[in-house]
């Protein structure tokens, strides 16, 4: 018989993948509690609704992908802006690894579901709130270290950067294509030397 825990991580673990292939609308709960492997009557025991198992699922991709921002801004083999540079070339390459499927599970389930959820709202809005604010502490170490301008805004790059990295998935989505991704990552020197 499985933990509690485990029994609720299984089920989070099937709705990141359900997620980023169907989306919200697509990932029924009777589908993911059949490929979870989990008892129908679980999902409630640990999820009061759906918007509260997207939550859940946020809450864990976003832990994921912190912990790998992590490591990789803490790499201090390499200067602030090349570790930047590392981060978004690591997601650009499990785009790629996934593609056609795959994608950010915070741009999409803000497309479908964020507006008319208040829970799955405020799950996104933690989520790119810490991603920021963690991008911001490395072009602040960048800016330090003379990468970056003395006085530029250091929120408002962040918040491009991570901007344009959500618009490339768009973009790779709809064209069927990587090229969108060269491009950003082409361009990412040139977002992070923005003028005051």
């Amino acid at each position: 018989m499985q933990s509690k825990n485990a029994t609720r991580d299984k089920l989070i673990a099937t709705g990141v993948k359900a997620m980023l292939t169907l989306g919200y609308d697509g990932s029924g709960i009777g589908p993911i509690l059949q490929e979870a492997g989990v008892p129908k009557g679980s999902f409630y025991h640990h999820f009061a609704s759906k918007d509260d198992y997207a939550a859940a699922v946020i809450e864990s991709y976003a832990a994921r992908y912190a912990a790998m921002r992590q490591r990789t801004f803490e790499d201090r083999a390499r200067s602030p802006l090349a570790r930047l540079s590392a981060h978004f070339e690591a997601l650009a390459g499990e785009m790629a690894d996934a593609f056609p499927h795959g994608g950010c599970l915070y741009g999409m389930l803000a497309q479908t579901v964020a507006l008319r959820s208040p829970i799955v709202r405020d799950a996104l809005l933690q989520a790119f709130q810490a991603w920021e604010a963690g991008v911001v502490r490395l072009l602040a170490e960048a800016q330090a270290e003379g990468e970056i301008a003395p006085g530029a805004d250091l929120h408002d790059i962040a918040a491009s950067v991570i901007d344009g990295y959500e618009g490339a998935i768009v973009r790779v989505k709809a064209e069927g294509d990587l090229a969108a991704f060269d491009r950003f990552i082409t361009r990412l020197p040139r977002l992070t030397a923005m003028p005051i």
